[in-house]
């Protein structure tokens, strides 16, 4: 089922489409997306700065990609799949995400995955 939550931070609202059963999964800031990252069958459309300064491996990533026209990460591999990076992003854009036994260690694997280190930035997913 469609839906959209917002969250309101610093003066951008972030709108969230949360296509659960959709292949593209997007964020608006009222600016064009500027990243996309495929995991598995899922696309995520995103923009590059919330995930560069939350993510090590991230950053690296967008960096290797600079020279191409559109920016185009894949993730195959990452831990726990879509569902753990939809989780990753949403943290990235400062939404609120709920930790449950369900998906608490794959978001710390994912996290691992993408270096979301304290070194990286304050408050991030790993001390």
């Amino acid at each position: 089922m469609l839906g959209v939550r917002r969250n309101v931070r610093i003066g951008i609202v972030v709108d969230i489409v949360d296509l659960s059963r959709a292949l593209y999964w997007f964020c608006t800031t009222g600016l064009p997306s500027n990243v996309t990252v495929e995991v598995g069958d899922m696309s995520f459309h995103l923009h590059k700065f919330p995930l560069l300064s939350k993510s090590a491996f991230l950053e690296r990533s967008i960096e290797e990609n600079s020279d191409q026209e559109e920016c185009i990460i894949k993730l195959n591999d990452i831990p726990g799949g879509a569902k753990s990076f939809e989780l990753v992003a949403r943290f990235c854009y400062g939404v609120k995400i709920e930790l449950s036994p369900a998906n608490a260690v794959y978001l710390r694997c994912a996290s691992k995955h993408l270096e979301m280190t304290e070194e990286v930035a304050e408050e991030n997913l790993i001390l």
